[in-house]
């Protein structure tokens, strides 16, 4: 093993260390949670840029509490920041996380549902990373937890996602989901990650299909676990994929994707995020005219700017 992934894993492992040291000492499961908070939070500002910074708090004008923002510390000064509970303004952020001690499948509704109404809210011109994190998971294998995802936002209760496409209509209607998640009718206004610590991560990508259909979709796919060790893998694919969402120079967000270049996600299980057609319309006037053209140019600038190839000032200027 290189020097590198030793390092990814003592990350990991600092983590779990952490967190077990509260569930032994406390029994409170409130507390316990406030605590698994604090723990994450101080392990994303001991790495995340100087630039930047986590804490909770509540974005300006949306009235819903996060468990973790990740904001603009440098160019943005809070408008509130006392006792760990910031108030920031929207165009500071750059993610937000929801924290869970256990993700089940209640909690995953909550989370994800959590999320979908604070995306509704946003106005920015340059998506945000919008992840889950779980200390631990009632769920024994990953299918389940993708199914869940898939079931919520489709608005079905049960079942199996990766095979519903098959069977729809076959077996009569499927049961609906009493209180159903909004499915995002913008682009990038799904979660984009789902973190389980050394278990699973999911993520959820957009796909601009040309060769069967003129359409745009989103997939959603899982980090291939072929060991143990790729276990240890699976929180600093998170990081690396919130790392993307940062509003860095060009060249620091190169180095920072080869610094990550051995935790990249390896194809797993995935597939089509939603059953019916994807209805889309424009978070802002510019961004795109509901035409497939203009929809797929979108992704692809805004691919660009998550690889380091074009900068937030160039996706302004594009995006006035």
């Amino acid at each position: 093993m290189n020097k590198k992934k030793i390092f990814f894993h003592s990350v990991a492992n600092e983590l779990s260390i952490k967190s077990d040291q509260v569930e032994t000492l406390i029994s409170h499961s409130g507390t316990v949670g406030s605590f698994r908070e604090n723990i994450l939070i101080g392990l994303l500002n001991k790495y995340l840029p100087n630039q930047f910074k986590a804490s909770s708090g509540f974005i300006k004008n949306i009235r819903y509490q996060i468990d973790i923002i990740i904001y603009d510390n440098q160019n943005y000064s809070p408008h509130f920041n006392e006792e760990g509970i910031v108030v920031i303004e929207e165009e500071a952020v750059r993610g937000i996380i929801e924290v869970k001690t256990k993700l089940n499948s209640n909690t995953v509704k909550q989370a994800i549902s959590h999320l979908s109404k604070i995306n509704q809210a946003l106005k920015q011109r340059l998506p945000i990373f919008k992840g889950i994190f779980g200390f631990d998971s009632n769920y024994i294998n990953l299918s389940s937890l993708m199914d869940r995802v898939g079931d919520l936002y489709n608005g079905l209760k049960g079942g199996n996602l990766l095979e519903k496409k098959k069977t729809e209509g076959e077996n009569g209607k499927k049961k609906s989901e009493k209180f159903p998640i909004h499915i995002p009718d913008n682009l990038y206004g799904f979660v984009d990650s789902i973190c389980i610590n050394k278990k699973a991560l999911l993520t959820i990508t957009y796909v601009a299909d040309d060769e069967i259909e003129n359409r745009v979709y989103p997939y959603m796919n899982a980090l291939k676990i072929e060991s143990d060790e790729d276990l240890l893998d699976v929180f600093p694919a998170f990081f690396a994929h919130l790392f993307l969402y940062l509003d860095v120079r060009k060249s620091a967000k190169k180095k920072m994707i080869t610094f990550f270049d051995n935790i990249q996600m390896k194809e797993g299980i995935g597939g089509e995020l939603l059953l019916k057609k994807w209805k889309l319309k424009p978070r802002f006037l510019s961004e795109h005219n509901n035409e497939i053209n203009t929809i797929k140019k979108r992704i692809k600038n805004i691919n660009r700017w998550t690889r380091g190839e074009i900068s937030t000032e160039d996706m302004f200027d594009i995006y006035y």
